[in-house]
């Protein structure tokens, strides 16, 4: 089978160097699928501005401490850089509803929900092409015999009708736009479902990339190395930044009041890179936390801890979300993996680690996927406990 070489710049989009009180900030202007999925939740909610100043801080929580002294004019200018070198569009933004606009069209175009939004805005926006066809139609069928009648040169009389011929084929191309963007949204349908598959079956929590590392990834998903290149995005994604405000976000759920000395730790020795020590003390805490979320008095045993896991993730949120069954999944069939000594060591298993049988677990992509799959079931925990409030 062939083996991956690999470039990750090539999905890499360039970072933003902006100056502020005489200091460099870099600045990620990657729009992910998870900004795309806050937008969704929240566009009735918040403002256009509120909208457009989280698209900037969910990826970079350093400029939190200073966004608010930002002019209007810095602000649209970093929106710009998010809407031109995502390649959502090539205009210039001149307010936050543009921005917000521009943000809703490529939802639409990436998100499988929104297909029939999609559909009802292209049927609507025939009306203005059919307009525009017979409009074309108009000049090439009036004007023709207009400037047949006066002698005009011949050459341009030919320039004339190779004009018309270029209006006759403009308005062939504009009858397939609406199709066209019909197909782009099957091609995009097809590879999000293959790769929430693909994560269910190789063993990850609901890792969130960009579009064309989705599309690499289902492209390539027989190669014997696909593990290696969705770890690569992984740690190319979720980088420290990131998991630093996941932490951040954690400090603030009352669940967890009495835990935060213990993710303190855990987030000083993951930042120093000892990500065998990370593992192990958020297993322990995941377990505490769901044994008082039940009110678990006496033995804990295992078979009841993975119906509480079920119960969280089905009752906590959505139970047709996606996030939530693939995190189901990867729980269920890899952290909660059935082990016995002697047995081949599981990819990543609470058993085997707690058991002191996996020496090899302490691993940045383990880390990152554990603290992805806790994020998701302390969400639906705070959830959970504000619909019983």
């Amino acid at each position: 089978m062939r083996k991956y070489v690999l470039d990750l710049n090539k999905f890499k989009i360039p970072t933003i160097k902006f100056r502020f009180n005489e200091e460099i900030y870099d600045i990620n202007p990657t729009i992910t699928f998870r900004y795309l999925k806050f937008f969704s939740e929240n566009k009735s909610k918040l403002t256009k501005k509120e909208l457009g100043i989280k698209c900037i801080t969910i990826g970079n929580p350093s400029i939190e401490v200073f966004i608010d002294n930002l002019t209007r004019g810095q602000i649209y200018f970093i929106l710009n850089k998010f809407i031109s070198l995502n390649g959502i569009s090539k205009k210039t933004i001149k307010s936050y509803e543009q921005f917000y606009n521009e943000i809703e069209s490529y939802s639409d175009l990436l998100l499988k929900e929104t297909k029939i939004k999609c559909n009802q805005a292209i049927n609507k926006s025939m009306k203005n092409i059919k307009k525009t066809i017979e409009q074309m139609d108009y000049i090439n069928d009036n004007f023709a015999p207009i400037i047949a009648e006066f002698d005009l040169d011949e050459k341009i009389q030919l320039i004339f009708k190779e004009m018309c011929l270029k209006i006759s084929h403009l308005s062939e191309q504009l009858v397939k736009i609406p199709e066209n963007i019909r197909l782009i949204l099957g091609e995009i349908g097809k590879y999000i479902p293959e790769y929430y598959k693909l994560l269910i079956d190789l063993g990850y929590p609901p890792v969130e990339l960009n579009m064309p590392e989705i599309k690499y990834i289902v492209e390539n998903k027989k190669d014997e190395e696909v593990y290696k290149i969705i770890d690569s995005f992984i740690v190319e994604n979720y980088n420290d930044d990131f998991i630093n405000e996941i932490f951040d976000k954690w400090e603030k759920y009352v669940f967890l009041k009495k835990r935060l000395q213990l993710f303190q730790d855990a987030i000083y020795v993951y930042n120093i890179e000892k990500y065998s020590l990370v593992i192990p003390l958020l297993l322990s805490q995941l377990e505490g936390v769901v044994a008082e979320s039940f009110m678990i008095n006496g033995k804990s045993r295992m078979g009841k801890y993975k119906e509480h896991i079920e119960k969280i993730l089905e009752t906590g949120s959505d139970n047709l979300s996606s996030n939530n069954q693939i995190t189901k999944a990867y729980f269920i069939g890899n952290i909660l993996e059935q082990f016995s000594f002697g047995d081949k060591i599981p990819k990543f298993s609470r058993h085997a680690i707690l058991h002191g049988a996996d020496v090899n677990y302490g691993t940045k992509v383990n880390c990152i996927n554990l603290i992805i799959t806790l994020d998701i079931i302390f969400e639906c925990i705070d959830n959970m406990n504000k619909e019983m409030n």
